[in-house]
């Protein structure tokens, strides 16, 4: 390096190690070139890392060059699928109520606390509306700015309004057909089979663990028909794709993708590697214990495709027919609850001039609890439905038997990666084989530093409609078992789950990071709070596999008492109260 740097004249890099206080190498020294002394030197970018963006181009550049015919039907497909699969005006509509109904809701429930308050709209909430506005098609613009501006609604008239609109989309969309052909979509995914150039994999194939993508199923082509699906406040299209093994795979067209949806694919990716240690493990085998996670593809920045076909359903659809039976509204319970409080708490503050204490107050919700339990979400709906869904009773024994072992996997999850939030329309059952996918696997993260931590008071969601599905007999049976098989197969032998948890806690760290604006650099504080993160997750692992109980051996302890504490928690009516209106505790 250093001849070459001579044969062209430049000078070679200057001896850091003088500049060190270290003893100079036995080089000789080169001359100076002293004929521009005020010009800098070049810096030297060779030993500086490169970016994500410039290896994505890289490999784009490869790809394009050799293989162009394959980069062609792949952008093409993806470009029909972007265009041809996006929200209609009334899907569009009907997805922005729902989130000005969650969101007004959310307020409802914060301000039922105050006896006091007047009622009317934040002007935070005031300015959504204004944004939202934006959203709406100019048709149906005016009848929205009347009922949400200019007639200046309260609180309670605001959520009643927006009731009243996501019941009338919910109609419209609803009355279209549930299945049209793919030809009124997209002419060159109807033939497919005949103008594609190279063959193309099936997505999601690389997210299961094999060698080698040999045996990779191709697409043969797309199913003539495409389902128009809704669910709680989104609407999407699903279809189907033909194999080159005459498999079929359905999925669905998630548009526009959330914001964090690369957090969920970390978590997926982790528990995938999680699921390789389970099928090796004698006990988790036996008793076929995994995490169900439907492979979930990026398409774009805004569409995502995810493999789930007809059978799955939401567990907040199945609350939603419920409500829709009886002829009550979905929030009906919620503002029940709010109406209650608020009653209770102005009129206990009139006779005895003082607030409710912590105690009386948890009193009041846990009687509030109660008699929404009684007259409105009785614990059976979860019951009735599989019983009205299954075919026989074998079903339905099949049905309750992995039902179970799926809620001690989900609870698992749940409790040792904090993943919070987990309200029943983000868990999906399917009714033909009894798995449950959750969706959103966010964990929580604190707002001061970047740890894993939850506000909810229960470990996992064990609620009494899935505690009624299940019965007591699987409870103690399959759910305490099936929590401890997988926690020992993950923990032991000692330290390897700290192995696969370094790179998913780092890459937590960093996105913290980046949503505050905050430059990342691998300091003392970054790496205690990598470390933090993986000693909390090892460390609720282990108490899940009773390590403690099985160490000391105390006497009259069970060995399983952690798990059994962990599911008290997760069953008392008392914690359950206090989650709070939008957990649906009573579901």
């Amino acid at each position: 390096m250093q001849a070459a740097r001579a044969a062209t004249g430049n000078p070679p890099a200057p001896d850091s190690s003088r500049e060190n206080g270290e003893a100079p190498q036995n080089t000789p020294a080169a001359p100076t070139d002293v004929s521009h002394p005020s010009q800098p030197l070049a810096p030297d970018t060779t030993n500086q890392p490169r970016q994500p963006a410039e290896h994505v181009d890289e490999i784009l550049n490869v790809l394009k060059t050799s293989f162009p015919l394959l980069i062609l039907s792949l952008e093409t497909m993806v470009e029909q699928i972007s265009h041809k699969f996006k929200l209609t005006a009334d899907e569009d509509i009907y997805r922005n109520i729902c989130l000005l109904l969650q969101d007004a809701v959310q307020n409802y429930v914060v301000r039922m606390n105050s006896p006091d308050d007047d009622g009317l709209l934040v002007q935070h909430t005031v300015d959504t509306i204004l944004r939202m506005a934006a959203n709406i098609p100019h048709p149906v613009r005016k009848d929205y700015e009347d009922d949400f501006l200019h007639s200046k609604p309260n609180l309670y008239e605001y959520v009643q309004r927006l009731q009243q609109w996501r019941d009338r989309y919910e109609g419209f969309l609803d009355a279209r057909p549930r299945v049209q052909q793919l030809a009124m979509l997209s002419h060159y995914l109807t033939e497919f089979q005949y103008s594609k150039v190279d063959e193309i994999e099936v997505p999601g194939q690389y997210t299961e663990e094999k060698d080698s993508n040999q045996n990779f199923v191709r697409i043969q082509k797309f199913g003539p028909k495409v389902e128009n699906c809704r669910s709680s406040g989104i609407s999407w299209r699903r279809f189907t794709l033909y194999g080159s093994d005459n498999s079929r795979i359905a999925f669905a067209v998630q548009l526009p993708g959330y914001r964090q949806y690369r957090r969920e694919d970390r978590v997926s990716q982790l528990l995938r590697t999680f699921n390789s240690t389970l099928s090796r493990k004698k006990e988790s085998r036996k008793r076929n214990l995994h995490f169900h996670l439907p492979a979930a593809v990026s398409f774009s920045p805004l569409v995502r495709l995810v493999q789930m076909d007809a059978s799955y359903i939401p567990l907040g659809d199945i609350y939603d027919r419920h409500c829709n039976s009886i002829g009550i509204s979905k929030e009906e319970p919620i503002l029940y609850s709010g109406e209650k409080v608020k009653k209770v708490l102005k009129e206990f503050r009139q006779s005895t001039s003082r607030q409710l204490t912590k105690t009386e107050y948890l009193t009041l919700k846990k009687d509030i609890y109660d008699e929404v339990t009684v007259k409105m979400v009785p614990e059976d709906l979860i019951t009735r439905y599989m019983i009205s869904t299954m075919a026989n009773s074998d079903e339905l024994w099949r049905m309750r038997k992995q039902f179970t072992l799926q809620i001690a996997s989900t609870a698992f999850m749940t409790y040792v990666l904090c993943l919070s939030s987990r309200h029943p329309h983000r868990f999906h059952v399917s009714c033909s084989t009894g798995l449950i996918a959750m969706s959103e696997l966010l964990p929580g993260v604190s707002n001061v530093m970047p740890l894993f931590a939850t506000n909810d008071v229960v470990p996992f969601r064990f609620t009494p409609n899935m505690q009624h599905f299940v019965g007591p007999i699987y409870i103690e049976g399959l759910i305490t078992s099936g929590i401890l098989a997988i926690a020992r197969s993950l923990t032991e032998p000692e330290f390897e789950l700290e192995q696969s948890l370094c790179l998913y806690s780092r890459d937590e760290v960093n996105s913290w990071m980046a949503m505050r604006n905050q430059a990342w650099q691998t300091d003392a504080i970054f790496r205690q709070s990598v470390s933090a993160n993986v000693d909390g997750v090892v460390k609720r692992a282990e108490s899940m596999a009773c390590k403690i109980e099985r160490e000391q051996a105390v006497t009259n302890v069970p060995v399983i008492q952690t798990v059994t504490n962990l599911i008290s928690s997760a069953t008392n009516p008392i914690q359950l109260a206090k989650m709070g209106e939008m957990y649906h505790p009573w579901f």
